[in-house]
């Protein structure tokens, strides 16, 4: 007898599996979570030179293709008008572009590291002296109101004996750790190698992954569906790569620029403190703030009046990157206005804590940049424009004037 299978219900018994089986994996996910993140650690650990490779790939993908599209094309085609990319000129570009990030790259690690070191261990050992002029700088300030200069002085000898603490119980032991610990810093050198070998290997052979990937979603789901998987990677590549690597050359600069005006002026640590300001800018909006609390507390203890200057400082770089710097260098490459940005950081943040801060605003992009596109697509099967102008001056819309269900 012949058995007539039925399109429909095959469908339906394995979305039925499919649900089944992933409730019993969630099921024994949450049961043996420790497990799974450990498997999930050994895993990372175990291909984190792919996975340093492949973010060194995403950051220097945009400057591959400036150097090969302007510097190394025309220079190897012989057309005057047609300068297309070939292979040569990519891996020129390639190889270019990596020589040029490493050298600076080890270069102001070779330049700066050993002044940090020394402002580090400047602070730990003269923090006493910091606590007695501030406390000495209170007591003149604060003369004719003995109430809160008691105040100001418990705070500072509070602040004093949390970065003693710290010091001796975290920060000292991390820097001995990290200096003595041959074995690690060679395996992170080594790792690091490998990541970037991975990385040419990958901006080499960018356009046959990209080729394969596609090949295999195109096999694999329909032309709709692998069309909405396809946008859907590309606005995660516009949002992470541009901005990160919009970010951290925004951050350079902005490092830079803080050493040199430090510098002149003459501040204690500097090269310390344009390190924080510089990584601490990473993060959006909040980023050089929470730079300059620290970074203040530090020059306060050397001198008030430099502490007040390097604050007026920073409120100006802060503007000067904000308004003028950041916009130049990230365009519009997040899609995000002032508003979710914030919305963002303060929601990942408070969630995931620092890392929430960095990753937040562009998986806040990702997200708004689907929502957006679904939004736009409903939009059209309903005959109505997507651009947010239009609706602006509407109240509501006549149902009789589009396709609704209503209408039926």
């Amino acid at each position: 007898m012949k058995i007539k299978w039925d399109n429909k219900y095959i469908s339906f018994g394995l979305t039925a599996f499919i649900v089944i089986i992933c409730s019993i994996f969630f099921s024994w996910l949450l049961n043996n979570w420790t497990s799974f993140y450990n498997i999930i650690t050994i895993i990372l650990k175990a291909i984190s030179p792919v996975i340093i490779g492949l973010f060194i790939a995403v950051l220097l993908d945009k400057p591959v293709q400036v150097a090969d599209n302007y510097i190394f094309a025309p220079y190897f085609s012989k057309d005057p008008y047609y300068r297309p990319s070939t292979k040569k000129s990519r891996i020129s570009a390639i190889i270019f572009v990596q020589f040029v990030t490493w050298f600076f790259v080890f270069g102001l690690i070779s330049l700066v590291f050993p002044q940090i070191y020394r402002s580090i261990i400047g602070l730990i050992s003269n923090a006493n002296t910091y606590a007695n002029n501030a406390i000495n700088w209170a007591e003149k300030m604060l003369i004719n109101n003995p109430q809160l200069k008691d105040y100001a002085e418990n705070a500072i000898n509070n602040i004093l004996t949390y970065l003693n603490t710290w010091s001796e119980t975290s920060l000292l032991p991390l820097i001995t750790g990290i200096t003595g610990g041959i074995i690690i810093f060679v395996k992170g050198i080594l790792n690091l190698l490998i990541g970037i070998v991975v990385s040419i290997y990958l901006l080499v052979n960018k356009d046959t992954f990209l080729a394969q990937c596609k090949k295999f979603l195109y096999g694999s789901f329909s032309v709709k569906h692998a069309n909405i998987i396809i946008s859907f990677f590309e606005d995660v590549n516009k949002s992470f790569g541009g901005f990160f690597s919009g970010k951290i050359i925004d951050s350079i600069i902005v490092g830079i620029i803080s050493y040199i005006v430090l510098t002149i002026l003459k501040m204690p640590y500097s090269a310390l403190v344009s390190l924080i300001v510089g990584v601490t800018n990473i993060i959006p909006v909040f980023g050089p703030f929470i730079g300059a609390i620290p970074s203040a507390i530090i020059i306060l203890f050397e001198s008030p009046v430099q502490c007040l200057i390097f604050i007026l400082f920073i409120l100006i770089l802060q503007q000067f990157d904000g308004n003028v710097l950041g916009p130049r260098i990230l365009g519009n490459s997040i899609g995000l206005s002032g508003f979710w940005i914030m919305f963002s950081i303060l929601l990942f943040g408070n969630i995931f804590g620092f890392m929430g801060m960095l990753l937040g605003v562009p998986i806040f992009a990702v997200v708004y940049n689907i929502v957006k596109n679904i939004t736009a697509v409903n939009l059209e099967e309903k005959g109505l424009p997507a651009e947010t102008s239009y609706y602006k001056n509407v109240e509501k819309l006549k149902t009789e004037h589009h396709n609704d269900e209503e209408d039926l």
